[in-house]
Parts: C-alpha cells; structure tokens; sequence
C-alpha cells in the first residue's frame, strides 16, 4: 500500500426543489435500560472517515446548481476527486457534464467517465430494445426461442454484409 498522503475532495451534489419534509415528533423513550440510537451516516462521512482512517487527507466539496460551486471545485486543489454525485441542480441527465468538467480540470477522480455516464443513461431505453438489433439496412434481428432470426423491415433497403 502506497504511504503517499493524498488530498481528497469528496464531492456531492446538494439541490432543493421544496422545504425539507419536517422531521417527526422525537418518540418518548420507554422506561429502564436506555439505548443510543446511532444516527445513520451518509455515504459521503463514511468514506470521509475511511480515508481519513487511511492517512489521507479528505475534504467535502459540493455542488449545488450555482455556479460558484463549479468555480470552487476548479480551485480546490486536491490530488484526487471522489465523485458521489447523481445529478447538477437536481437533474440527473447532466451527471456526465460533472464527469466531462472534472477531464476538462485534469482532475483524477473515481467513478464513470462521461462517455459511461451517457451510456448508463440510456439503460432504460436499452432495456426496451433488448430483444431487437437494428442494422444499417433496415433489418431487424429479434431473438426468438434463444436464436436471432432475421426479418426485412424495409424491402427496398440494401442487404446486410
């Protein structure tokens, strides 16, 4: 394992659409033995805390949809950037612009690259078309029984190498 002490950035993302939903009433603790309840940790304090475990020396960084926050992580400085976002400004299709803008700081970071980001985006319409190959030639291959049989979509369409 390396001993090279590392700056890391945590970084996520952070956006309101409304006001948080109040919190609930605290419940009457019951009578005898008292338990603590631990407060469940987010993802991004415990890996705060693993790196820190680790020697390195982590620091949050958030981005909010404002553009301040973009400017702050082009300035943070750190040696490595550790990517928990799942959307800018509460949109999820902009997740590989987070990714596309960390390449374009030269910046090392963890997670998928923009190009993979775009791709996973589409998964939902893959899903849909899972059973279907579309060619150039306007054949559509379809998978029946396990095999992939072929149908002509467009008669006048050139045929397939």
């Amino acid at each position: 394992m390396s001993s090279t002490k590392l700056k890391v950035a945590v970084l996520y993302d952070v956006w309101e659409e409304t006001e948080p939903p109040p919190e609930p009433p605290p419940e009457k603790p019951a009578r005898g033995k008292r338990r603590k309840k631990k407060r469940e940790k987010a993802d991004r304090e415990e890996i705060f805390e693993a790196l820190g475990k680790l020697g390195h020396e982590p620091f949050y960084q958030v981005l909010d949809g404002a553009e301040k926050t973009l400017v702050a992580l082009a300035k943070c400085d750190a040696d490595l950037v550790f990517n928990l976002t799942e959307s800018y400004a509460g949109d999820d299709t902009k997740d590989m612009n987070i990714a596309a803008y960390l390449e374009l700081l030269d910046c090392q970071y963890t997670g998928a690259g923009p190009l993979q980001s775009g791709v996973n985006q589409r998964l939902r319409r893959s899903h849909e078309l899972r059973h279907q190959v579309f060619t150039r030639a306007g054949t559509v291959l379809r998978k029946v029984s396990g095999h992939l049989s072929q149908e002509r979509e467009n008669p006048g369409a050139d045929p397939v190498p």
